[in-house]
């Protein structure tokens, strides 16, 4: 199994960018037909975490959503790449995708919980969503970050 320590390549912008963005479509194409959402729906509901209700009044906060999504994946993904070898197990990225993923579950679910924007969740939607954290954004962003990379 090839991996990547923090030593020997240090942090490496391009490669956490490549990896959030996997992340975020991973994570989108299991989240959107799971939960039966529509695609503008889905940015828009992000988007409603800025400016609230008005992201529903037009399908141009859609982009706002869709960018916010992504720019979060990536820091999400930064944010691995630069944790999970101060912890010690980046060669283990199975591990490491389950932890990160909970982690970024606790966190972003939380932070939805407490701004309002969730309302009381179900046993089932507390699973998607575990799932879709874990299975769909933590271990392909691990998978990808404990890949060597390609010598030029």
């Amino acid at each position: 199994m090839a991996t990547v320590s923090q030593s020997t390549t240090g942090f490496s912008f391009s490669r956490a960018l490549i990896a959030g963005l996997i992340g975020a479509v991973l994570v989108d194409a299991f989240y959107i037909p799971v939960n039966h959402l529509p695609f503008v729906g889905t940015y828009e509901f992000i988007a409603s975490g800025w400016v609230g209700a008005a992201a529903y009044t037009s399908q141009a906060y859609m982009w706002l959503g869709l960018a916010t999504h992504l720019l979060v994946s990536i820091v999400w993904a930064m944010l691995y790449m630069v944790v999970w070898p101060r912890v010690g197990s980046l060669s283990n990225w199975i591990v490491g995708g389950v932890a990160w993923g909970l982690v970024v579950y606790l966190a972003m679910d939380g932070l939805m919980l407490a701004r309002g924007i969730f309302g009381p969740q179900t046993v089932q939607s507390v699973l998607i969503s575990v799932i879709a954290h874990i299975a769909f954004f933590g271990i392909p962003v691990a998978f990808y970050l404990s890949r060597e990379p390609r010598s030029a």
